[in-house]
């Protein structure tokens, strides 16, 4: 058993994923921990972690934008 405490943003927003995609945390958790053993996620995988769903999800404008979504994401992650 593996106990991790999380920042609150960081807790709310797994809940907020799993909840969206009907995963538990611990499924999500040991999936994220398998991608960064095996050597980090694909390209693919890490696109849809900055911008989200790309299409499928009942939002005709998720595919839209996603290179605005993408630079915005890259942006505010490389400013920390």
């Amino acid at each position: 058993m593996l106990a991790v405490r999380l920042d609150p943003k960081l807790e709310e927003r797994l809940a907020r994923y799993c909840e969206r995609r009907g995963l538990t945390k611990t499924a999500v958790v040991a999936r994220a921990l398998e991608r960064e053993i095996a050597g980090g996620a694909t390209p693919y995988e890490a696109l849809i972690e900055l911008v989200g769903p790309l299409r499928g999800s009942g939002n005709p404008r998720n595919s839209q934008n996603v290179s605005q979504r993408l630079k915005r994401r890259l942006r505010a992650k490389h400013r920390r």
